[in-house]
């Protein structure tokens, strides 16, 4: 909904509390890459990315997502 609305800072904080509870959860990992991403960090963007990756928690299609976002990253640096 925080994204949504473009509110990415505070979606940010919202992951990282979610992420406190629950470490693993792949769509927290998506969800605070998508935001950091926004917000112009990369390179914690990418390290929530690949977390989420390999939590073993993805659909194929959100594992696509993510690939694709991981790539779109990598072409940035």
């Amino acid at each position: 909904m925080l994204q949504r609305q473009g509110q990415h800072k505070l979606a940010i904080e919202h992951y990282l509390a979610a992420l406190r509870l629950a470490p693993a959860s792949a769509s927290s990992l998506v969800g605070l890459g998508i935001s950091l991403q926004a917000e112009n960090h990369p390179t914690e963007a990418q390290e929530a990315f690949s977390r989420a990756k390999t939590s073993g928690g993805l659909s194929p299609e959100l594992q696509n997502f993510v690939d694709q976002r991981l790539k779109q990253l990598q072409q940035q640096k």
